[in-house]
């Protein structure tokens, strides 16, 4: 009966000490000496028991051995690489070899209890009880501070050793950018030191992708460069990435824009086929310049309604992209009629339905595109405050991201929205800034309509805790032009906030999608 009391303890005291282990935050001395007494109470009654059990049961005293080793494997933490599917599988291997080792152990203690005892002494389970003793101490005072299961972001970090911002670094820099939305992806930082050191590999891939939701069927697609050809199948996906080239066609070479381009594609919206062979000139390999700071780089070529054709140096997975400032115009031709039937009868494309969708006009594609003499000027309201990250997005499809001071070399286009981080000692904050459209087009328009050309106009944006600390200002000489109509949304992001909503200025959803031409 006393046995199976004590027995009844251990169970309870084992599955208290791994739930106290999971709530557990390395925080206070106290916390730390308080778990580990717990932890090493959870110990001697797991020893006690199987030391009364194996003198009354050798072989349930295997079986209690082989649950103690399991219990005390999984203590040690699993540490994750790069790889996530290579995670997973070695998570899934762990706890078959954890399941093994325990199971042999267990064997190996049942013979030593069982026949290496002589009259009173009991020379075999002594043995098998200090070698659990030694496993039991070692995974305690190693890993009593990691969690167990790794799932969750804070449980990796720990186990590795490390703050969860180093943590968000190093996989930044590993090029973990694993969020399909570049905004959420602001959580992985990285120094600019950091950056420095990514490896480079030249052209990562060729993407082609279409405007918004621009219905269009790949008919061909060839990239030719000093040493290799990078091919793209015909699609008939439509809207959206219409195709890239695998990552061995062009990683290997030192060479980011092609020097020659063939693509063709069926546009449904206006029923016109649209072709660009041309070649593309050395000078603008220019824009590959800062390549060394980046690892994941790719040029895409955005197709437009009207036979335009963009091209963006996509960087950090899309984080950060520049438009290649040499657009394409392709002309309209009556090939391809026999691919273009095979594509729409294999996809089942309802020419008719595709037809409705209003695309904007060729000025208003040009106009979106155009660049102004302007740089951005980020402010906090008071000193205490300071900005660490900014990605800004603008009318032409480019996204900057950067710190609080703006050190691109361009003329933007017109700004669309920004997110900011900034900092206090205390905390940390995340805005989302959303221009209105019309505001913006109509106080560009007014600024630099026959403004001195040399001019150099500032877009100031000042972030604070408070919705009044806020301002947006285009300067422009000695006019400013304040827009009102911005819509923000603050999000307070210390460790132990996350996501708290601090401040909103409009109601329901914002789609954050530009009327006349969304580039994206």
């Amino acid at each position: 009966m006393a046995t199976f009391v004590l027995l009844l303890v251990c169970i309870i005291f084992s599955y208290a000490g791994v739930a106290i282990k999971g709530m557990y935050r390395p925080a206070k001395r106290l916390e730390d000496l308080l778990l580990t007494a717990f932890l090493l109470l959870t110990l001697t009654s797991q020893l006690a028991t199987i030391y009364f059990t194996a003198q009354i049961l050798p072989f349930f005293s295997m079986i209690e051995i082989m649950a103690f080793d399991y219990y005390w494997f999984i203590f040690a933490p699993y540490y994750p690489h790069s790889d996530p599917a290579g995670n997973g599988m070695a998570r899934a291997f762990r706890s078959i070899f954890n399941t093994a080792g325990s199971v042999l152990y267990g064997v190996i203690s049942f013979f030593l209890i069982k026949f290496w005892a002589y009259s009173t002494r009991q020379t075999g389970l002594h043995i098998v009880l200090i070698l659990a003793a030694c496993i039991g101490l070692k995974n305690l005072f190693n890993n009593r501070k990691s969690f167990l299961s790794g799932d969750s972001f804070e449980e990796s970090a720990r186990w590795i050793k490390m703050s969860k911002e180093d943590y968000r670094k190093t996989l930044f820099r590993a090029g973990m950018l694993e969020k399909i939305d570049s905004w959420e992806a602001k959580e992985l930082d990285a120094s600019p030191e950091e950056l420095k050191h990514w490896d480079v590999y030249g052209c990562k891939s060729i993407e082609v992708r279409t405007h918004g939701k621009l219905n269009c069927l790949l008919l061909e697609g060839s990239f030719e460069f000093p040493t290799e050809t990078a091919d793209l199948n015909p699609s008939g996906l439509m809207c959206g990435c219409l195709g890239y080239t695998d990552e061995v066609d062009a990683n290997d070479t030192p060479f980011f824009v092609p020097q020659y381009v063939k693509l063709a594609w069926h546009d449904l919206s206006d029923g016109n086929t649209y072709r660009v062979y041309t070649s593309l000139p050395k000078e603008l390999d220019h824009y590959f310049d800062d390549t060394e700071r980046f690892w994941l780089d790719d040029i895409e070529f955005r197709i437009m309604p009207r036979g335009k054709v963009l091209m963006f140096h996509n960087m950090r997975n899309q984080i950060h992209n520049i438009m290649v400032d040499y657009p394409l115009q392709g002309e309209v031709t009556n090939n391809y009629v026999q691919e273009i039937t095979d594509l729409i009868s294999e996809y089942q494309i309802d020419v008719n339905e595709n037809k409705v969708i209003k695309t904007p006009s060729l000025d208003t594609i040009n106009d979106y595109l155009k660049r102004f003499r302007y740089r951005l000027v980020f402010c906090t309201e008071n000193d205490s405050l300071k900005i660490t990250k900014t990605i800004c997005n603008f009318f032409n499809g480019e996204k900057i991201l950067s710190d609080g001071v703006w050190k691109e070399n361009m003329e933007p286009a017109r700004i669309k929205d920004v997110f900011i981080r900034f900092e206090s000692e205390q905390y940390r904050y995340a805005a989302f800034i959303y221009f209105n459209e019309y505001e913006v087009l109509v106080t560009f328009c007014e600024a630099y309509n026959k403004c001195d050309e040399s001019l150099q106009g500032e877009f100031i944006i000042q972030v604070g805790t408070l919705e009044n600390d806020f301002s947006v200002a285009l300067k422009l000489g000695e006019k400013c032009y304040y827009l009102k109509a911005t819509e923000i949304r603050l999000y307070k992001t210390n460790a132990d906030d996350a996501g708290k909503l601090v401040l909103k200025n409009y109601k329901g959803n914002h789609k954050n999608l530009l009327q006349g031409l969304e580039v994206q």
